[in-house]
């Protein structure tokens, strides 16, 4: 387990306590730890790693400051977003909100039905 106050100078301190790097992948959802946290988002401890949590990432609700919700030792669900540099998302994980995984999938389902409301649109028509 990582210790409770571990900040951005020590985080070297990760690589006694997790010595093999886990390989993420986008979509990926993992169990990450609050490591430190500034204005504009947290970053977590994540296998080995660490990736940023974004204030716009961290809730649909308007968030003044991260800390309004997360400290430090915090343990939380996130999912990856982006892996270079890693970037991560808790508001993806919101109930209802599909995942990234899932998007192309809906999107494919839906296709027929885009099409037909985009040549219902003025400019549309005789669009096959």
């Amino acid at each position: 387990m990582l210790p409770k106050n571990l900040g951005v100078t020590s985080l070297h301190a990760l690589a006694d306590w997790d010595n093999e790097k886990h390989i993420f992948t986008v979509g990926e959802v993992v169990l990450g730890t609050v490591l430190d946290i500034k204005p504009y988002g947290a970053y977590i401890g994540i296998g080995g790693d660490r990736g940023l949590l974004h204030i716009s990432e961290i809730s649909d609700q308007h968030i003044e400051t991260p800390h309004m919700v997360l400290n430090v030792g915090d343990q939380l669900r996130v999912m990856i977003i982006d892996l270079d540099p890693i970037s991560l998302s808790t508001k993806a994980l919101a109930p209802g909100r599909p995942t990234s995984s899932q998007i192309p999938q809906r999107m494919f389902e839906k296709a027929e039905e885009i099409a037909a409301r985009y040549k219902r649109m003025p400019g549309g028509e005789g669009l096959e």
